[in-house]
């Protein structure tokens, strides 16, 4: 007598079908899950610092590095016999009990960033090489330097001197946003140039085992240069008179070079008439004077963007017979047509990322009214879009995607993403976050806790 088991045939392949389609895993989607994740952690994360900051809480930094999991699949199929059985006089049973279960687990790395090194990277200035990267990739200048530098200090030959901070309260806020704005319609921009250092004394050539001891440390970085006291610019005077006791008309010396970034004033970027009006609102030059050039001085013309090594070296004076002149000297004009020149003692001080979250902090600070008595508009850059604002923190959540925000001492604090850019606030986000990140070398990280979720 012959089963009817077509149907059973039918049911152990559709089962194995079902269980191998869960089997492989399709996973993309939750990739994608969790890289939206990661980003909205960092995101969250930084924001809360802000708010912190803005209440002058302390700051906390938590790192989230890796996400780990696996999933499983087993299935079982349990049937009564005979199944749809012929002839059809037989007893029928219509029994079929297929299942599956798919399981998996998740776990992410969490690490409490309190090490030695993590705080010295955010406590330490941003580099220079830094800067001149956001400003390569097409970051405003503006935005860029209104984030990261903190104070400008200047000084006039028989005039006035001070110090301009980027500070939302301080009251020369509104001068130090003029000053930036006048340095880079006079052309600031940044650039990398060769760097040559001597190093060590000079070792006449009367010394000749002296010489040959310094082979072993010449490489592709570090060379051993013939020199003449008319043509080192690094001998200084007490060198110079040692040389001089000994007769010695030739020396040698050891010459590293490195490559480094610099500011510089780069004559296709000026715009005179509007850096004659910025650096009026700074202070920097009387009112309605106007900027007619760069003075052809040696300093001046070391801080030209291309300046050759030897007039940058020169500029620095290291011969020991004057002192360094980092003045740029400007040629100004009054209304009545009086020329004059203008020299400019110019040092800038960058700010460490720490530094930027506490500017950021006060920014929100007077946006949010924290402590004062009315809200403050958020700074405005002017960039070649027009006048964008820096950063802007509100209370206002939509919880729309394009938005960034979170929930500090049971109020709501958020940030918008503008696609048009009109607020730079996204930007700023972003270049805090890396700033963040190149501090967070796996070999700087503590001992981390891993939380464990378990996922259906």
């Amino acid at each position: 007598m012959r089963l009817g088991l077509r149907a059973v045939g039918f049911a152990i392949p559709a089962l194995s079908l079902f269980s191998g389609c869960a089997a492989v895993d399709s996973f993309s989607s939750r990739a994608f899950t969790y890289n939206d994740q990661a980003a909205t952690i960092e995101e969250q994360e930084l924001l809360l610092n802000v708010v912190r900051a803005a209440y002058r809480a302390p700051l906390q930094f938590t790192a989230f590095t890796q996400i780990t999991g696996q999933a499983g699949v087993s299935g079982t199929a349990a049937f009564t016999l005979p199944f749809n059985p012929t002839p059809s006089s037989f007893p029928r049973s219509d029994v079929a009990n297929p299942s599956a279960t798919l399981s998996g687990t998740e776990a992410f790395t969490l690490a409490n960033l309190n090490t030695q090194e993590f705080y010295r990277g955010i406590l330490s200035p941003v580099p220079l090489a830094t800067i001149e990267h956001y400003i390569e990739q097409g970051y405003p200048e503006t935005v860029v330097l209104t984030l990261l530098v903190g104070r400008i200090d200047f000084a006039v030959p028989g005039g006035a001197s001070g110090s301009l901070f980027n500070n939302f309260y301080h009251s020369g806020f509104n001068r130090f946003e003029s000053a930036i704005l006048g340095f880079v319609d006079l052309g600031l921009r940044m650039e990398t140039v060769t760097n040559v250092q001597s190093v060590g004394p000079p070792l006449p050539a009367e010394d000749i085992d002296k010489v040959r001891a310094l082979a072993p440390l010449i490489n592709a970085d570090t060379t051993l240069h013939r020199f003449t006291p008319s043509t080192d610019p690094d001998l200084s005077a007490e060198e110079r008179n040692a040389l001089t006791a000994r007769h010695a008309g030739e020396y040698y010396r050891l010459q590293t070079t490195s490559e480094v970034s610099r500011f510089c004033f780069d004559e296709r970027f000026r715009n005179l008439p509007e850096a004659s009006r910025a650096l009026a609102g700074a202070g920097l030059i009387a009112p309605g004077e106007t900027v007619t050039g760069f003075a052809a001085t040696l300093a001046t013309r070391a801080e030209e963007c291309g300046a050759p090594g030897y007039l940058r070296r020169r500029a620095e004076a290291r011969t020991g017979y004057a002192e360094p002149d980092n003045r740029l000297t400007l040629e100004v004009e009054s209304p009545s047509g009086v020329a004059r020149q203008i020299s400019l003692g110019l040092s800038i001080t960058i700010r460490s990322a720490e530094g930027i979250i506490y500017h950021l902090g006060e920014i929100a600070r007077g946006e949010l009214a924290i402590g004062v008595g009315s809200a403050e508009p958020p700074p405005i850059v002017r960039t070649a879009l027009g006048d964008d604002r820096l950063f802007t923190v509100g209370h206002r959540c939509s919880g729309a995607p394009r938005e960034i925000s979170i929930t500090y001492g049971g109020a709501r604090y958020c940030i918008g993403i503008d696609p048009s850019g009109a607020d730079r606030s996204a930007e700023v986000m972003q270049i805090v976050l890396q700033l963040l990140a190149l501090e967070n070398a796996a070999k700087n990280l503590p001992a981390p806790g891993v939380i464990s979720i378990l996922a259906p």
